[in-house]
């Protein structure tokens, strides 16, 4: 168990640093003159260069966004004379944290003066210090930053020079541009036109809007509802295996670990989800949870849960922590519920459904209560079920005879976790692009798990030593002849029949096998898409997806191929832009965080040739008639 907790907690690593946002400012300093005399003023001169759409915050600070500031060591032998100076900003309303701002984008100079003491001896002096400042863009900003200052400077005897009395000159007058002088939700985004707002206001934006009640109530139901998305299936298993291991006699304890682990759903998700947003942006967590270490950890974890139901091995925790308690036995249930809980957390992860989407953004902007509040509404609502699954399994161990069921549950669910593995397994295809695990392999893979369960509950397997049973009772026999209909059902599939349910939202695209042809009639490429809508002279259909996104795979296996959909999508020009692969991935996510003010996934356009968003549509539907609405906004 230590050493799958290691090599999990690796690939956790792993999927950090492979997704960590980078600078968008890169920074030099220097010092002027240098070398100074005693009582003199040195000016530190910091210059920035900035990333294409990218920018700070000027020196005076204002409610909302973190202003640019220096702050000395407290060490230092310095001392700052006047304030932080820049050069003429620009000013504009900030959508994001709606206020007047002052900001400087492109590259800028900035100028702090350092007085030298005047009973300095000549030698040298460090200079340390940091710059603090927010890097955004129009939708979206990071954490707050600091660049560190650390630089020699040397003092020589003599006296003080004229032109090194004074502190740097202060700023000129902030420039207003132009546009400024029409309201603020007048102005247009490139390509769009005037009275056009670059965003969207989604689901979040909208309970917001309606007060807390009604704020806290919409994210409760969405936490109800996003029960109902593929995404969370194959958790299911995992958390009724993990409990069977845990069954007990006593029915307090038993109570008391199922709300713990209940209660460290909501605290991670909440937590977790925030930290990964204020740190790495707003889809940080969609960036772990698609990383391909990361699936293959989950999948690793799947595979050491069904091996030790089959029974060839007992969970415990390592022996020196045992003997550190007496009590530890007790502990070790409520470790591993903290830890199944996070397992948990990081794979719901991997959809972030429309209301979580919304909250993201503003928790990447610095925005924290409401964020807060609506992530525990949300997370309290989707953690109750997996309360009541953790004590099924707990309370059946306590009923009369229970034995034997219970040992046969053991191994069913252990060939589900099998099958559950494969399935982050294909995650890790998709994103490396393997084309190994295709849909007609994962489906094998998964029908030779019903095929082992029903050799099992028909008597004829032994596992892990344990022989096979003499007799066989009816209600096994029953279950057994479900496997059987359910191993001929995924065989079925492997033919290319449509499954049409849920099970193909979890499977590879059915095109996705060495030598298919890819694509479907769908671009990957938003200029290429633009272009070929204006040629058409029609709109193009903007399809936000991710290869691990399982709402995406749903709605392209369920709804996409419905003859009214399919006819009305024909009408566009299609185009599938994906946020975590491909060389423009970065670029789309920004595009979606900056235009629509979410990172829910699928979320889907339609833009005219010139950029203009016509109509946009957030989610995942099981309403044929609601998508098909949103498709007919675009005639």
């Amino acid at each position: 168990m230590r050493r799958l907790t290691t090599i999990f907690v690796g690939w956790l690593v792993a999927g950090l640093v492979w997704a960590s946002p980078t600078e968008p400012v890169a920074w030099t300093a220097s010092l002027a003159p240098d070398p100074v005399r005693p009582g003199e003023v040195a000016t530190l001169l910091l210059r920035g260069q900035f990333d294409p759409g990218w920018h700070i915050y000027g020196v005076t600070p204002v409610e909302g966004p973190t202003p640019t500031g220096f702050r000395l060591a407290e060490e230092s032998a310095l001392t700052a004379a006047g304030s932080l100076v820049e050069p003429a900003p620009q000013v504009k309303h900030d959508e994001a944290f709606d206020v007047t701002v002052t900001y400087h984008e492109g590259a800028v100079e900035l100028r702090q003066g350092l007085r030298v003491p005047e009973n300095a001896a000549p030698g040298e002096l460090a200079v340390q210090g940091e710059l603090r400042y927010q890097p955004c863009t129009d939708r979206s900003c990071l954490p707050p930053m600091k660049y560190a200052v650390d630089l020699p400077l040397s003092v020589e005897a003599g006296a003080v020079r004229t032109a090194y009395e004074a502190e740097p000159e202060p700023a000129e007058p902030a420039v207003v541009p132009p546009a400024m002088t029409s309201a603020p939700d007048q102005l247009a985004e490139p390509g769009g036109s005037p009275g056009e707002s670059a965003g969207t206001p989604g689901v979040a934006d909208q309970a917001r809007s309606a007060g807390l009640l009604s704020f806290l109530l919409v994210a409760f139901l969405a936490g109800f509802a996003a029960l109902l998305t593929p995404c969370v299936f194959p958790m299911i298993p995992i958390t009724v295996s993990f409990f069977t291991k845990q069954a007990g006699d006593n029915p307090s304890r038993r109570v008391s670990l199922a709300v713990f682990y209940g209660l460290g759903i909501v605290l991670m998700y909440t937590g977790l989800g925030l930290l990964l947003a204020g740190v790495m942006g707003a889809t940080g967590t969609q960036r772990i949870a698609s990383n391909p270490w990361v699936n293959l950890g989950f999948a690793s974890l799947f595979i050491f849960f069904a091996f030790s139901l089959f029974g060839y091995f007992e969970l415990a925790l390592p022996q020196g922590l045992v003997n550190r308690s007496s009590t530890m036995g007790t502990a070790g249930g409520y470790i591993g519920a903290a830890f199944m809980g996070l397992t948990l957390t990081l794979a719901a992860f991997t959809c972030n459904v429309q209301f979580v989407g919304g909250i993201l953004v503003w928790a990447a902007n610095g925005e924290w209560i409401w964020p807060i509040l609506g992530m525990l509404s949300f997370s309290l609502a989707f953690a109750s079920p997996f309360v009541l699954l953790a004590l099924f399994p707990q309370y059946l161990a306590s009923m009369p005879k229970s034995g034997g069921w219970l040992h046969d549950t053991k191994v069913v669910l252990a060939f589900v976790e099998l099958g559950a593995a494969f399935k982050f397994i294909s995650n890790a295809d998709l994103s490396w692009q393997w084309m190994i695990f295709s849909r007609e392999l994962v489906l094998a893979i998964w029908a030779i798990c019903a095929l082992g369960t029903a050799i099992y509950l028909f008597g004829r397997l032994s596992i892990a030593g344990t022989p096979a049973p003499l007799e066989v009772s009816v209600g096994k026999k029953r279950l057994g002849w479900f496997f059987v209909a359910l191993f001929v059902w995924l065989s079925w599939g492997m033919s290319g029949a449509k499954l049409e349910t849920n099970v193909e939202s979890l499977l590879p695209p059915s095109e996705y096998r060495r030598g298919a042809q890819q694509g479907g009639g769908w671009m990957e490429d938003l200029d290429e898409g633009l272009a070929a809508a204006s040629a058409r002279g029609t709109l193009a259909l903007l399809d936000f997806t991710g290869v691990t996104c399982t709402n995406c795979r749903w709605m392209e296996q369920n709804l996409f191929i419905r003859p009214e959909i399919a006819r009305r999508m024909n009408n566009y020009a299609l185009v599938k832009l994906y946020t975590d692969r491909g060389p423009r991935a970065d670029e789309y996510r920004e595009l979606q965080i900056e235009r629509f003010n979410t990172v829910s996934l699928p979320f889907y356009v339609l833009m005219e040739p010139d950029g203009r968003v016509v109509a946009t549509f957030d989610g995942m539907t099981r309403n044929e008639a609601e998508f098909a609405a949103f498709l007919d906004s675009g005639r």
